[in-house]
């Protein structure tokens, strides 16, 4: 598997995707596994009152010309390095922007969001008397993320809201969370275990139109399967109509259209297990059973991550889905 030379984090993140022949090779389930599974991504979705949502992630201080839409969603990583000033030009650029509303989450590169990546008080170290150059960056953490303005950009963290557009009600859950992979400067909103179903379970509400996240569910856009567990389980629990996310820069500029079907559930479990000749045959079985009993697609997955190269030199367009 080839790597760029980066922080174990971004070589993750930023995974080139093998060729078509080495993937077949590689692990030919899996290939024809996928293959099948992107003939059936042409499911009708005919929302009765359509709502136009322009989708963006990991735009990395990056300012892309967006289309019009009724709703902007950013899924994290509006910055490099997570500075105020860097935050707050992304906000700027954003609050800008036309579109009657603009929801965004945090990523693991925005680390100033977090409060949890500010550095520890330690009661043992001479740094954490009062008045040492500790607590004073301390205190300027803490004072410059209470001075961030967000205008008219609605900031979710692991929390929800209610829109209207026209005479639709949404309700909208988004969570910067996601999957610990290492330990770097890009390690902002992280937790440990992604196959502990408690990581997600409970966590998004029950009614959510549209899920917000950073990275995204195992299996889904997700490079080869390094997306999280915890959070597809999640996703099968509560079944939300849209679920937006990045991170996984390779894999981005993607929709998916799923039915939380026999055919969805045997390809993600051919994908868990690694192959496998009998997963296969019941993934080419559910596929047949479709012709004759078509699917209404219940959800739509996008990875919308912008940026992606071996030193992010190359930009996607944002993704504009109807739902």
């Amino acid at each position: 598997m080839w790597f760029n030379r980066q922080h174990p984090l971004e070589q993750i993140t930023h995974r080139k995707p093998p060729s078509e022949w080495d993937s077949f090779l590689s692990e030919p389930v899996l290939y024809l596994t996928r293959k099948l599974w992107e003939l059936r991504n042409d499911l009708p979705f005919t929302p009765s009152i359509p709502i136009t949502v322009v989708c963006i992630s990991d735009t990395h201080n990056t300012t892309p010309d967006l289309p019009a839409g009724d709703i902007l969603i950013h899924a994290g990583d509006l910055t490099e390095n997570g500075t105020y000033d860097e935050l707050v030009a992304q906000i700027s650029w954003l609050d800008s922007q036309p579109h009657h509303h603009k929801l965004v989450i945090g990523g693991n590169h925005d680390t100033l969001l977090d409060p949890e990546s500010d550095p520890p008080p330690s009661s043992s170290s001479p740094s954490s008397e009062p008045g040492t150059s500790h607590e004073h960056e301390l205190s300027e953490r803490e004072r410059r993320r209470a001075a961030i303005m967000w205008g008219s950009v609605q900031y979710l963290s692991s929390s929800s809201t209610n829109i209207k557009v026209r005479d639709r009600s949404l309700n909208v859950y988004g969570s910067p969370r996601t999957p610990r992979q290492g330990k770097g400067p890009y390690s902002a909103f992280k937790y440990d275990r992604c196959d502990d179903e408690k990581a997600w379970k409970g966590q998004i509400p029950s009614g959510t139109d549209i899920l917000i996240t950073h990275g995204p569910p195992k299996t889904h856009l997700d490079m080869n399967g390094i997306g999280c567990l915890a959070l597809l389980e999640e996703t099968w629990r509560r079944r939300p109509g849209l679920h937006v996310f990045g991170h996984i820069h390779y894999a981005g500029g993607q929709t998916e259209k799923v039915a939380f079907d026999g055919l969805q559930h045997k390809v993600e479990q051919t994908i868990l297990d690694r192959g496998g000749v009998g997963n296969l045959i019941m993934v080419v079985w559910e596929w047949l059973k479709g012709l004759w009993r078509p699917k209404v697609a219940r959800h739509i997955l996008v990875n919308a991550a912008m940026i992606w190269g071996n030193k992010n030199e190359k930009r996607r367009k944002p993704i504009v889905v109807q739902i």
